[in-house]
């Protein structure tokens, strides 16, 4: 997946890769700026589930969250968490690149 995600990332946006919500959570806390989260719940679920909605908790990271997934029973699970992006595997991943094309062209979606 990070092999797909950095192809489709290309060289228009910077890429943090993280194994799990806590080294993720570390990478916030230590990087500039992020302006888009993209996360597979696939594995970790819960701890998935709970990293993002910290994220919408907390006033320090406001940015839009991008949720990759195999199975469509998370659109119940991820809509407390205010996710607005869910792509469910297989998906187009030139759809996903279009998708966050978007995100980091028009500051509204941010």
């Amino acid at each position: 997946m990070n092999y797909l995600l950095k192809t489709i990332t290309g060289i228009n946006y910077e890429l943090i890769t993280a194994e799990d919500s806590f080294e993720a959570m570390s990478s916030l806390k230590t990087s500039a700026v992020i302006e888009c989260i993209l996360i597979d719940i696939d594995y970790q679920t819960e701890e998935n589930l709970r990293f993002i909605q910290h994220i919408r908790d907390s006033f320090l990271y406001h940015c839009p969250v991008i949720v990759l997934c195999s199975y469509e029973e998370i659109d119940e699970l991820s809509k407390p968490s205010n996710v607005e992006y869910v792509f469910y595997k297989p998906f187009d991943p030139l759809v996903l690149k279009q998708e966050i094309d978007k995100i980091m062209t028009d500051p509204a979606q941010r």
